[in-house]
């Protein structure tokens, strides 16, 4: 260890005052604060109080930085004001609350629930699966590598032969992360964009803090599902009902018989983040058919 200077004077900790002036001068300025100045390892807490990895707050954080140096034309959680940054930031955590159950899933449950380790490798026995050949219904066939629009190449999945009516999780494209990336078309195209491989490693999702986070950040910036309009975009415009059709219209918007209890868990993690977050006026539930 170095020895510690004898004629340094203790200084009183000052850092939390000046970061409170920094994130107002910076507002009034115009200029968005830094998102984690908002949204604390405190409020972090508040919201996921049993996160698992990898939905770790440094991780976000750090998504946070490199999507936004990356993409200075798509930044996220950088709205005008500090209410806009709050407002989008409750939205995100809202919905990625109820995708990754309070973000103990790093992979979807029926998929995945059940699952066996061999040599460090990682299988998983979709609900309803007895073994032999698997078809993935995340796998669209039209979406390859050398198509346009592209997709990681996927085929049928024969059964491990080293876990018994198991199927390798690197072969599956389904659910994974804070918004369940799933579809081999949108691993293509979120791997790309990170500048990672999740064609041949798709469950680094799964287990990479970054690429969780990054892969959400991808999503809510730049997927625009069947709407034509990002999760972004939907807030920026007042709309939380907006953001749960770009993410799971067909199912939600309306709600599907088999989906009403899952509206009503995702409204009310929407309002556990906005709570946290201290947000005064939550979004419209509008563009979202049965949620007005």
């Amino acid at each position: 260890m170095k020895e510690k200077n004898k004629n340094a004077t203790t200084m009183p900790n000052y850092s939390k005052a000046i970061t409170a002036i920094i994130m107002a001068t910076s507002i009034q300025n115009g200029l968005a604060a830094d998102p984690c100045a908002l949204l604390t390892q405190a409020t972090f807490n508040a919201i996921a109080p049993d996160a698992v990895v990898p939905y770790t707050y440094s991780g976000f954080c750090t998504a946070v930085t490199n999507w936004n140096t990356s993409n200075p034309s798509n930044q996220i959680f950088m709205g005008a004001t500090e209410a806009d940054q709050r407002a989008e930031l409750a939205a995100f955590f809202g919905n990625i609350r109820h995708e990754s159950d309070d973000l103990k899933a790093p992979r979807e449950y029926y998929m995945c629930q059940t699952q066996t380790t061999v040599s460090g490798t990682l299988y998983c026995k979709p609900s309803g699966y007895s073994g032999g050949t698997y078809n993935d219904p995340y796998c669209s066939s039209s979406h390859t590598s050398l198509s346009i629009p592209a997709g990681c190449d996927c085929s049928t999945i024969p059964e491990s032969t080293v876990a018994a009516r198991y199927i390798e999780a690197n072969l599956l494209f389904l659910g994974r992360g804070a918004l369940q990336l799933s579809w081999n078309y949108n691993y293509y195209y979120a791997g790309a964009a990170l500048g990672v491989d999740l064609c041949t490693n798709p469950d680094r999702v799964a287990t990479e803090e970054a690429v969780n986070w990054g892969t959400a950040m991808w999503f809510w910036t730049t997927n625009t599902g069947a709407t034509g309009t990002t999760c972004k975009q939907y807030v920026a415009a007042g709309s939380f009902g907006g953001t749960v059709k770009t993410i799971n219209g067909g199912l939600e918007c309306p709600a599907a018989a088999s989906h009403y209890d899952s509206v009503v868990g995702r409204l009310n993690d929407y309002c556990i983040a906005a709570n946290a977050l201290s947000v005064d006026n939550l979004l419209s539930l509008g563009e979202c058919s049965g949620l007005q």
